[in-house]
């Protein structure tokens, strides 16, 4: 009997869940056909436009109209989260993204022809006796019209595959079938929200007036409920948004553009600094918006931010003591009195990296961890109040935009800060930046340098502190391009028994500005963890966890998830292969990591590695051609198109890049075209030499590139050019093996 009741409850809740779904996938292809309606029918005359000015004929694309509307509203809902029950707010968003594009060539083509989307998200939570509902759910349309007039509508029902399909989770993606050069594509993306008992600010949303394709005409439109509030800010000569209150007194806040044409050029740009752009920042009242129920406040709000970061650091009284005990351990009690402040700085600023860097758990043991950003608004004030209270060493905390944002007096919301400390009281080591973990103490962030700052200056010694009154304007350095070096030594042969395979014998070197980004693609976590902690003379997490019984077995778990993790070690080096020469070594023999980079001692990053490569070496005939130039990587030269610039040029850092090339000839064969190697374009902004000599069977090459700069006017762009130009040909040159007779 229990077994047949077991047996028909199973049966009823299986079909019960079973109904529960159907309704589900009816409501939701209900809706799918109002929305659909709704849209098709919306009337907008810019989206039945089908011709396109002549200036834009040769154009990979065009958006015809593009669009963009957000609505929401909110309301009060009865609920039984209690035995009395009660009310809780309802809040619907309902954003709308549509656009009508001509399709021009391949390249557009895929870049047009799918649509991936989260059709629905379903968080909703039980409490008491009632749901309290927060789900999203995304709807898709799209309509093709051809060159001879044929309209084809996508019924996203028979072209959707489902990537995920749980219950509270589907993702989508549709490939617009019948999708052609040549045709317009018009799609909708309407994505409704419902959340019930909490409400977080929107935004912001950027909207830049330029793109990768020009743009005939652009809406943005918001409906906002009267009891939200707005932010918004028009930036680099953009119009001011239009803004009025309807009949139900809520917010409307409007922008129109019309033949807005692209950026032809995206190279080395701060497009927040260069293009026109608005944002918006909306949501019902809180701490994250500046705007009251029912108010639109204009930015930028500068002042406003500045002074809520003030306050939070008065509020900042409490000293880590944590890495006072450790800097004692480290050099001992009685000799903390008579170190340098150097000294002082560099371990509590290791000291630091090593804490927030974090131990290791069995799932927590990729180098995606390299990427994690540093608490740098908690650690400035932390490092501040350490230098001046415990060890009375002179320093200012420095609020500083990266260049890549709005400049400082352009703040839109507290985010756009950043700070980092800037020590005065002896020493070498100035700057202490903590905006990735891949900073030297004394080193100041790329990101920052040549920027107008603010400099806070602490008043007083004790718990009691100001930063109220004492604010100083400074103007960031920019390092040289000494300062930030990148050398590249590579030995190449020929394999004796195949002329066309190569064998690279490469070494890298790199300093300042030019080695974060293989620290962080190419050291395993597990490696830069003992890094830092090897620094302040820590053990590593696994030697932690094994030195008690109780995590003995788990410091055995994270090892076995860290010597996995290990394996992956040699992808990341192919990656790093690939990405310079472009394509992946035939063999990667061997590779290894040198150096970490991580101690102002040793600070270079160094690496080397040893693989076999095609495609270098062509036959002729008897004789080889090899392509000496793409020794230097991959360089592609300026498109026709990219050879005009408006745009100021915002480079990652002032630098010098040096390739030294040692090739043997292989035995029976001359080279020839040693001479064409030589080349030396100079000028005050930029450099490119090359020089080939020849002793014995060796051919020596050296390649140097410099930039003396990290920004310079669009007027130089020309200047800049015919560096890049020089550099461009250079990969083109080839040496021809002769066969001796």
């Amino acid at each position: 009997m229990n077994k047949v009741l077991l047996n028909t409850i199973c049966f009823l809740l299986i079909n019960a869940i079973a109904v529960a779904q159907s309704k589900n996938d009816k409501d939701y292809k209900e809706r799918a056909a109002e929305v659909q309606l709704e849209i098709w029918n919306s009337g907008d005359k810019a989206f039945d436009v089908k011709e396109i000015p002549e200036k834009y004929k040769n154009e990979s694309a065009v958006i015809i109209a593009k669009s963009f509307e957000v609505a929401n509203s909110s309301q009060k809902k009865f609920k039984m989260i209690h035995v009395w029950g009660g009310s809780v707010k309802q809040y619907r968003y309902f954003t709308t993204i549509r656009q009508r594009v001509l399709i021009r060539d391949k390249a557009a083509l895929d870049d047009f022809s799918t649509l991936n989307y989260n059709k629905v998200v379903d968080n909703t939570a039980r409490i008491a006796f009632s749901k309290i509902i927060n789900t999203s759910k995304t709807y898709i349309g799209a309509k093709i019209f051809k060159i001879d007039g044929k309209i084809i509508s996508m019924n996203p029902d028979e072209e959707e595959v489902l990537i995920k399909n749980s219950d509270k989770s589907k993702e989508g993606k549709i490939a617009i079938p019948d999708l052609q050069v040549g045709d317009i594509l018009d799609y909708y993306i309407r994505i409704e929200e419902v959340i019930e008992d909490q409400s977080r600010v929107r935004g912001p949303n950027l909207f830049f007036l330029g793109a990768e394709y020009p743009i005939l005409y652009y809406n943005v439109k918001y409906n906002l409920d009267k009891k939200c509030g707005a932010d918004i800010m028009n930036m680099n000569g953009a119009k001011p948004m239009r803004q009025r209150i309807n009949d139900d007194r809520d917010i409307v806040l409007e922008f129109t553009e019309k033949d807005l044409s692209k950026i032809s050029n995206t190279l080395w740009t701060s497009e927040a600094r260069q293009v026109p752009y608005y944002v918006v920042r909306y949501g019902f009242p809180g701490a994250d918006i500046v705007a009251k129920a029912g108010e639109v406040k204009t930015g930028p709000f500068t002042e406003t931010y500045k002074n809520a970061l003030k306050r939070t650091y008065m509020d900042s009284r409490i000293v880590d003591h944590l890495p006072e005990k450790n800097l004692e351990e480290y050099f001992g009690r009685k000799k903390i009195k008579e170190l340098p402040p150097d000294s002082i700085v560099n371990y509590l600023f290791n000291y630091y990296h090593w804490y927030e860097y974090g131990s290791f758990s069995t799932t927590a043991v990729s180098n995606g961890r390299n990427y994690n950003g540093m608490r740098y608004f908690y650690l400035a004030v932390t490092f501040s109040e350490l230098l001046k209270r415990i060890y009375n060493i002179e320093n200012d905390i420095v609020i500083v935009c990266n260049r890549y944002s709005g400049r400082l007096n352009e703040v839109f919301g507290i985010g756009d800060f950043e700070t980092f400390v800037r020590v005065t009281g002896g020493g070498k080591l100035t700057w202490l930046c903590f905006n990735n973990f891949f900073q030297n103490a004394g080193q100041l962030a790329a990101s920052y340098q040549g920027e107008d700052a603010l400099m806070l200056t602490r008043e007083g010694r004790g718990r009691k502190h100001d930063y109220t009154d004492i604010e100083t304007p400074i103007k960031l350095p920019v390092a040289k391009s000494s300062e930030n070096l990148l050398t590249e030594n590579l030995k190449v042969s020929f394999i004796k028994d195949n002329l066309q395979l190569i064998r690279v014998e490469r070494s890298c070197s790199q300093t300042g500005a030019m080695k974060g980004n293989d620290q962080k693609n190419l050291l395993l976590a597990e490696d830069v963890e003992a890094g830092f902690a090897a620094l302040i003379n820590k053990k590593k997490t696994t030697d932690i966890l094994a030195q008690t019984k109780a995590t003995r077995a788990q410091a055995t778990e994270v090892q076995a998830a860290l010597d996995k993790e290990r394996f992956k070690q040699k992808d990341y080096f192919t990656e790093e292969i690939k990405g310079q020469f472009g394509q992946e070594p035939k063999e990667l023999i061997s590779y290894s990591i040198l150096n970490n980079g991580f101690s102002i001692e040793q600070p270079a990053f160094e690496y080397t590695e040893v693989f076999s490569m095609e495609n270098f070496v062509k036959k002729a005939g008897s004789n080889f051609i090899f392509d000496a130039g793409r020794l230097m990587g991959v360089y592609t030269r300026a498109e026709e198109k990219e050879r005009i610039r408006t745009l100021d040029i915002y480079m990652s850092c002032a630098r010098t890049i040096t390739y030294n090339f040692e090739i043997t000839i292989p035995a029976g064969y001359t080279a020839k075209g040693i001479d064409e190697l030589n080349k030396k374009v100079t000028n005050d902004i930029a450099s490119f030499s090359a020089v080939a000599k020849q002793g014995g069977n060796v051919i020596n090459v050296t390649v140097s590139r410099t930039y003396n700069s990290n920004f310079e006017p669009a007027a130089n762009w020309p200047r800049l050019l015919s560096v890049m130009d020089a550099a461009a040909d250079f990969t083109g040159m080839k040496l021809l093996l002769e066969k001796n007779k």
